[in-house]
């Protein structure tokens, strides 16, 4: 399967390529292929009127929509379909629901879609929207809420589509300052209103001397939507639906590089292409090339001359059109109607009744067809046409050469009109899964591991090197050290200690400034006994265990504060009994003793896991600690006392779980502080308190290592081989390990495994 893949992706890019050398990149105003217009109805215009006259089954909602978490690592795939334990989104996917879908949004697979766009509300000329339409039915539906939940517990985004198909109206809304700031207010009180993630504007329009103000105020409009909505939610996802040809010439409703500051994405509606490039014939509803006025490959080759890739998602039809060509049967027919819309569902139940059947693959399109004979009467598809009949639509081929297109041209994304086309069919999921995602094998190299990791970065070595210890899935302790002075940092080392304790369930590590260059000190819980152990920078040799305590439960903490002359250690650890102790190493008595300090958290009963910092907040600096107790996180200090619990919002953070770790970097003024837990529902949040903020408030930060699935343990540090500092992540999944890493600079994105 890699060696097929690799040459088709190779031949889609020597396509591509050759396509661009033979026509040139569309300049401003160039009009490639032919003369342009924006298309008379747009493809989702179409849609829907398609489906006013089918309501679907759909009942009030009874439910609140549940906040959004991450992706987990499994779902209950339908039967057939490629298995998910090991996949993850590698690209956008991005799937419309159509109000008529929702009743079947239970069987779609939510582990490989990364945005489900709800279609949607819509919009009249005064920027209100229209409480008496399909789509107002089912924004009140359990079944959105049904589907909101879904997205939101398999960590995708969930965004409302607010649409208008009627040049007029939109010319209204985009042109009239009152008309679309109320528009904007109404879409983010929408957005709200439903806990979503973003919204998609779907304005299927034509360009007109009727409206000379169209196309500045569409892009004016998107301009001051995406700054509000941005404003509320930085995060949040902007996108807007256009045209296939619109990056090929200025003079549309969608002038693509004017847009492309304003949105987070086009989607490009890279179907229903046959009635602009033949009118008259019966013809590929999507040819990816061929000698056509509008194919995928010349609409990718036109955005990217316009926009960045990354905000490009190619739309890809789960339908095709299926016309009565009479007495002829060979390819591209006259046709004797606009042809018939066709789902990839329905498609396959025409070809199962079909009389004299021939299925055949359109190279110049690269494109399926097939044609059949209607009998005036007693046809078996029921449609007595008395004439032959030609279908052009997608397949599980045909599409993943048009997902080898995304990633030969490295676009943002793909994606689906609409879902739901496929039926209870796993054929195009399956395309989707083997195309669009990342199989994520854990780190080589490394033992299996029995317990939480820890990682530190030492002053060993010119340039530092990564410390990394973990307990064993066979008993005792392991440690790896990179060397970040050697061409490709290698890891190293594997050196195991600690055996005689039997198994080790949790383990803390700090450097401390004992010794030459810093002895490694690490405080081991078996059982219900913490131990220390300690290497010596010099002779690299390990020494322990010695017994602190007992009565010690669930992951402890250590670290070297500022309290007393030399800095004591400062320990924190779940007790078995309930809430947390604070015991203290004394560093200036020379027999080091440790001391019991405060017990605190006593309200939150059993607490799995706890992470603890000194920061720069009060003299000599606060201790702070954050608690896991079930699934909740909850923050306490101490200055003169210990203060708290006070939990952390937990619409930003979810359903925690595993060994949460929170530091202090050097982001901001003050250093902000940088949180990375686990999650329930599979893979890990990134949070941080911005400490330049009076109010100290927490933010969302980011969702490393989507497809990890079930994780158990996480370890954060940020590193000094760039500035201010890449936060450098260290995962464990059972035995399994993942190693990541956040840019220091904008976009802030993660990296790995």
């Amino acid at each position: 399967m890699a060696a097929r893949r690799w040459w088709l992706h190779l031949l889609v890019a020597l396509g591509l390529a050759l396509g661009l050398l033979l026509t040139g990149l569309p300049t401003a105003g160039a009009v490639p292929g032919g003369a342009r217009a924006d298309p008379a109805s747009g493809p989702h215009a179409k849609e829907e009127v398609r489906h006013q006259g089918a309501p679907a089954a759909l009942h009030p909602a009874t439910t609140r929509v549940e906040p959004r978490l991450v992706r987990p690592r499994a779902a209950a795939p339908l039967a057939g379909a490629v298995p998910v334990a090991a996949v993850s989104p590698a690209r956008e996917v991005f799937g419309f629901a159509p109000y008529w879908e929702l009743p079947a949004s239970g069987a779609w697979r939510y582990d490989l879609l990364t945005t489900v766009a709800y279609f949607g509300l819509d919009v009249r000329g005064d920027g209100s929207f229209d409480t008496g339409t399909g789509g107002w039915t089912g924004w009140n539906s359990q079944e959105l809420v049904d589907t909101v939940d879904r997205t939101h517990r398999a960590g995708g985004r969930a965004v409302v589509v607010i649409k208008q198909f009627d040049e007029a109206t939109i010319n209204r809304i985009v042109t009239s300052p009152a008309a679309a700031q109320a528009t904007i207010a109404n879409t983010i009180a929408a957005i709200a209103s439903r806990q979503l993630d973003g919204v998609n504007v779907d304005f299927e329009g034509s360009s007109s001397p009727s409206y000379p103000g169209l196309q500045g105020g569409v892009t004016s409009f998107m301009s001051h939507l995406s700054s509000q909505v941005h404003g509320r939610w930085p995060g949040a996802m902007v996108s807007m639906d256009t045209y296939t040809g619109s990056a090929g010439w200025d003079g549309g409703i969608f002038r693509i590089g004017d847009l492309a500051p304003a949105v987070d994405a086009f989607f490009v509606m890279a179907y229903d292409m046959a009635a602009s490039n033949m009118p008259g014939e019966a013809g590929p509803n999507a040819p990816l090339t061929g000698g056509f006025t509008y194919t995928d490959s010349t609409a990718v080759a036109q955005y990217l001359a316009r926009a960045p890739a990354s905000k490009v998602i190619l739309g890809v039809p789960y339908y095709g059109y299926k016309y009565s060509t009479g007495g002829s049967s060979a390819r591209y027919a006259a046709a004797s109607d606009a042809g018939a819309a066709d789902t990839y569902a329905d498609a396959q139940e025409d070809l199962a009744c079909a009389l004299q059947l021939s299925r055949a693959w359109d190279e110049a399109s690269q494109t399926p067809w097939a044609t059949w004979w209607s009998p005036a009467g007693g046809d078996p598809c029921g449609g007595d046409h008395d004439s032959w009949r030609e279908l052009y639509y997608d397949t599980p081929q045909s599409l993943a050469l048009k997902y080898d297109l995304v990633n030969a041209s490295g676009l943002r994304g793909a994606g689906i009109w609409a879902l739901g086309y496929d039926g209870m069919a796993p054929d195009l999921w399956n395309v989707i899964a083997d195309r669009l995602t990342d199989r994520l094998p854990p780190f080589a190299g490394f033992a299996p591991l029995g317990g939480n990791v820890v990682l530190v970065q030492s002053r060993l070595g010119t340039r530092a090197s990564f410390e990394l210890v973990a307990p064993l899935a066979t008993g005792g302790l392991v440690h790896y050290s990179r060397a970040d002075d050697l061409p490709g940092q290698p890891w190293a080392g594997g050196d195991t200690f600690g055996g005689g304790l039997g198994h080790v369930d949790a383990v803390t590590m700090i450097q401390s400034d004992f010794g030459t260059a810093g002895n490694l000190e690490i405080v081991a819980r078996a059982g219900d006994t913490l131990h220390a152990f300690w290497r010596d920078s010099a002779t690299l040799a390990w020494h322990g265990p010695s017994a602190i305590t007992r009565g010690a439960s669930g992951v402890p903490a250590l670290i070297q504060g500022r309290f007393g002359t030399r800095g004591n250690f400062e320990l924190v650890t779940p007790l078995a009994a309930g809430g947390l102790a604070h015991l203290w190493r004394d560093n200036d008595d020379p027999g080091y003793p440790w001391r019991q300090g405060a017990q605190l958290g006593q309200g939150l009963g059993t607490v799995g896991a706890v992470t603890l910092i000194e920061s720069n907040f009060g003299s000599p600096g606060n201790l702070e600690v954050v608690a896991r107790a079930g699934s909740d996180l909850w923050s306490l200090f101490r200055d003169t006392a210990w203060r708290g619990p006070g939990e952390l919002p937990p619409g930003l953070v979810g359903a925690a779980r595993g060994v949460p770790s929170l530091i202090q970097g050097r982001f901001g003024r003050r250093g902000n502080f940088e949180l990375v837990t686990p999650l329930a529902g599979g893979g890990l949040v990134h949070v941080w308190r911005d400490d330049d903020d009076p109010a100290l408030s927490w933010k969302a930060g980011g969702h490393p290592g989507q497809g990890l699935g079930t994780v158990d343990s996480a370890s954060l540090i940020q590193g000094s081989l760039s500035s201010p500092g890449d936060l450098e992540l260290a995962v464990q999944g059972g035995p399994n390990l993942w190693l990541l890493h956040r840019d220091s600079n904008p976009p802030f994105a993660w990296h790995g495994p």
